[in-house]
């Protein structure tokens, strides 16, 4: 999930940004959480190293978007900085912030697309994510937001902690997950599960109690090696 903050002291920019930034993203099929602030404080106080991306006003409220920009770049490096403004005199003043875009609001219409079609692919590469069929459509599951993987006859039931896709079915084998997913820290505690680590809260008594409520069986055979790679994996959490 892609977190994106909007930061203009305008609530009707922020609004018209916002929805172009659900439009896009409901098309491409990006799972996203919009943060939106009307002042720089609020921003400034939030958690600064969650954000993928920001857009931010230059002229925000009675603060400098410069001043803000380096509040945000002090605590996170890697996020992507849209600079927008209704001033294209400001635009170089986003290089000493490594601003990745200058928008104009008189342009957004035309640029705010071909802008996220450039920057969307820089953030894409940093998180691991299952690409699963979906309502005749293929969208990308972050691995982070995986609970579980169920298999159920020749099919497989993702489990997710994302509220618009909590459950996905599809036909594939359990097998063929976890080559892809056991490096990502994810382990098959039972013929028919495999599970996120991350999201285990603990194991006990052939029970893996995962971060949703749910209580699932691990193998008797496998038992004590299923242990012992969750507890190697929770000291790397640490």
């Amino acid at each position: 999930m892609y977190q994106i903050a909007i930061c203009d002291d305008e609530k009707i920019f922020t609004d018209k940004l916002a929805h172009m930034i659900k439009q896009y993203s409901n098309a491409h099929h990006h799972v996203i959480d919009l943060h939106l602030f009307q002042q720089a404080a609020d921003f400034i106080q939030s958690s600064l190293e969650s954000y993928d991306i920001v857009f931010l006003d230059v002229r925000f409220g009675e603060i400098s978007g410069i001043e803000v920009a380096k509040a945000l770049r002090a605590k996170n490096e890697n996020a992507i900085l849209i600079f927008v403004s209704a001033f294209i005199e400001y635009a170089i003043m986003g290089y000493s912030v490594h601003a990745s875009a200058y928008l104009l609001k008189s342009d957004l219409d035309g640029t705010f697309e071909s802008c996220m079609d450039e920057i969307f692919p820089q953030i894409g590469s940093k998180e691991i994510s299952v690409r699963v069929p979906y309502e005749h459509v293929n969208v990308d599951i972050p691995c982070k937001s995986i609970i579980y993987m169920e298999s159920y006859k020749r099919q497989i039931q993702i489990h997710t902690s994302l509220p618009r896709y909590p459950s996905i079915l599809y036909y594939a084998k359990l097998s063929d997950m976890i080559e892809t997913l056991a490096p990502h820290g994810f382990l098959r505690i039972h013929k028919s599960y495999l599970i996120n680590l991350s999201r285990c809260r603990r194991i006990q008594n052939r029970l893996a109690y995962m971060d949703n409520s749910t209580e699932l069986p691990c193998s008797r055979q496998n038992y004590t090696d299923i242990v012992q790679k969750f507890l190697q994996w929770k000291e790397r959490e640490i």
